[in-house]
């Protein structure tokens, strides 16, 4: 007989060391065999050279325990493993469970379950397919397919499934499906609310029957409790909405303080502020940092920068629109578009530097590269083309469509000029028309055709027509040149008491009049 000094006891009271032995008195070999005590009551341990265990409850093979009423009621149950004081204590059937922790898991005919720690799925009886891992977790939980790692994770969740749980206390009231939390307190004070997924510490900390929520990094989504369809991924994303919905947030501190729905900001500090404006959509670095207007889009960095109460404002480029703070129902699309803005109205700037330095300007259009730059106070002006409008600065109610056009109207009202360079040369003119590449026209005057002019200030109320063609003196009719005709002039014998003096392909005419 081989003795082994173990010390046997009999209902709590030590016995006298004594000898037990291999059953049947054999020697130990490399079989695993029952171990009896010197009464030959057989135990429920058994020892080789190279192993000890305990098939416990069912002495089935393939069972291993230990632990006081590890797997004791056992019957059927195969491929369990239990270690801890009554650990799957209560499992009679159930297979493929392990439980390793002071009454871990106290199922009955559940299977492949993973307890790890203290009172871990302690309540579960038939739910099958569970792996909690950490004091508690999982403790109340009844039914299947739910994963817990953490301190008092999914701590009380009861009939939820789908849960999935990694962190102290991550979802830790929650009974709902289909949640998921990964961070410390992650969807700690969730009830009822259903399809979330919360991972950062703090995420969605507050939400209790919001459901189909995102919230990545720490404090996103931080006191929302019964909002839906909210998106907020970064630290501190949309940490201040409570109950509103249908907001997206990527980004650190993105829409942090926002407390209504709807709204849109991607990027770090993307409409930072905004508390009560909706309809936003900000995207890019510092987009509509400090905006709580209403139906604000900025797209670019930094763009719509410093809108504070203005509404209705699209900006789109670099520092697009960045220092409007007011203004309304503005377009700027292009590195600094309207970059000076900040009170303004109703003004579109499309083009890189387009309107850049206008101030309080309202109602102006200017669309190309640098066109109408310089406008600083100028209103209901309209500008297509590159470099149009260039140094305009005060004029109101002009309109110039052309490469270069009126680049060289400073302070001039009511025009009107149309083609390549046309109006280029005029300065402070007003109340005129022009029409043709390089044309040219003074105050009050119409100029139409390529490189037609009536430059000189003096030579005002001109109507000169025809290319090339020129006024030479105030009030001239102009029709043609000498080289370019502007049809053909035939000599004829009227009596007249009224003529109209007019120059017609570079000759001095006069027209009879009745």
């Amino acid at each position: 007989m081989t003795k082994i000094s173990i010390q046997s006891s009999n209902g709590g009271t030590p016995l006298a060391s004594g000898n037990l032995k291999i059953k049947n008195g054999l020697p130990i070999d490399a079989t695993l065999q029952t171990v009896s005590d010197v009464a030959g009551n057989d135990s429920v341990l058994k020892i080789s050279t190279t192993d000890i265990t305990n098939n416990a409850g069912g002495g089935l093979a393939s069972n291993t325990a230990f632990g006081e009423n590890a797997l004791d009621s056992n019957t059927t149950g195969v491929d369990n493993a239990a270690f801890g004081l009554s650990a799957l204590t209560a499992n009679l059937t159930g297979g493929s469970n392990s439980a390793f922790g002071h009454e871990a898991a106290l199922n009955t005919t559940a299977s492949n379950n993973t307890a790890i720690g203290k009172h871990v799925l302690r309540a579960n009886v038939s739910g099958s397919a569970n792996t909690a891992v950490g004091s508690n977790a999982l403790r109340f939980n009844t039914d299947s397919n739910n994963t817990a790692v953490g301190f008092e994770a999914a701590f009380t969740n009861s009939s939820g499934t789908g849960v999935t749980a990694i962190g102290y206390q991550a979802l830790r009231v929650s009974n709902a499906n289909n949640n998921t939390a990964v961070g410390s307190s992650a969807l700690v004070a969730n009830t009822d609310g259903f399809n979330n997924t919360a991972v950062g510490q703090n995420a969605a900390a507050a939400t209790t029957t919001g459901t189909r929520n995102v919230a990545l990094g720490n404090s996103a989504l931080l006191v929302n409790t019964t909002g839906i369809d909210n998106v907020a991924l970064g630290v501190s994303a949309l940490q201040s909405s409570i109950g509103v919905s249908n907001n997206t947030a990527v980004g650190n501190s993105a829409l942090a303080a926002n407390t209504v729905s709807s709204n849109t900001a991607v990027g770090f500090e993307a409409a930072l502020t905004n508390v009560s404006g909706t309809g936003v959509t900000a995207i890019g670095f510092q987009a509509l940092r400090v905006s709580t207007g209403n139906n604000n889009m900025a797209v670019g960095f930094q763009a719509g920068l410093a809108i504070s109460t203005g509404t209705n404002n699209v900006a789109i480029g670099v520092n697009a629109m960045d220092a409007m703070t007011t203004g309304t129902n503005n377009m700027a699309i292009g590195n600094n578009a309207l970059g000076a803005l900040t009170a303004g109205q109703g003004n579109i700037a499309i083009g890189h530097l387009a309107l850049q330095n206008s101030t309080g300007g309202s109602w102006n259009i200017s669309i190309g590269e640098q066109c109408m730059n310089a406008a600083v106070a100028a209103s209901q002006n309209t500008g297509m083309g590159r470099l149009t409008f260039q140094v305009l600065t005060t004029g109101n109610n002009n309109t110039s469509i052309g490469y270069f056009s009126s680049n060289t109207v400073t302070t001039g009202s009511n025009n009107t000029a149309i083609g390549n360079t046309a109006n280029q040369l005029a300065t402070n003119v007003s109340d005129s028309c022009v029409m043709g590449n390089a044309a040219v026209a003074s105050t009050n005057s119409v100029v139409i055709g390529a490189n037609a002019t009536c430059t000189l200030s003096t030579n005002t109320g001109c109507v000169v027509l025809g290319r090339n063609a020129a006024a030479t003196a105030p009030n001239q009719f102009v029709v043609g040149t000498a080289a370019i005709n502007a049809g053909a002039v035939t000599a004829e014998v009227n009596a007249s008491a009224n003529a109209w003096n007019v120059i017609i392909n570079g000759v001095a005419r006069k027209i009879l009049l009745a």
